[in-house]
């Protein structure tokens, strides 16, 4: 289905974790961490191995009137902003990611 969307499979399945999350937390509002190891410019930690040693934090808000198809490729889209700033000198300015 992630196919269909045009969007990465992993970015499907985070996003559809999002909605179940939203609709068990009754929020609206939800933020989680994800493992990457694409930072390539912070190759000095490649091999630091733990639970946060990767993470990247992504907030999210799911408006329920938008389609599932939509609000996986917003996913897919903010997902591949986050890991490109953490890739740049940008990382540096960064306060928040909204």
């Amino acid at each position: 289905m992630s196919e269909s969307f045009g969007v990465s499979t992993f970015s499907f399945y985070y996003a559809l974790f999002h909605v179940q999350l939203t609709r068990m937390l009754g929020a609206s509002k939800v933020a989680s961490i994800f493992q990457s190891s694409g930072r390539q410019k912070y190759g000095e930690y490649s091999n630091v191995v733990g639970l946060f040693s990767n993470a990247l934090v992504f907030f999210t808000e799911i408006d329920e009137n938008i389609f599932l198809e939509d609000y996986c490729k917003k996913v897919f889209n903010d997902l591949s902003k986050v890991c490109l700033l953490y890739t740049s000198d940008a990382a540096d300015d960064m306060q928040c990611v909204d």
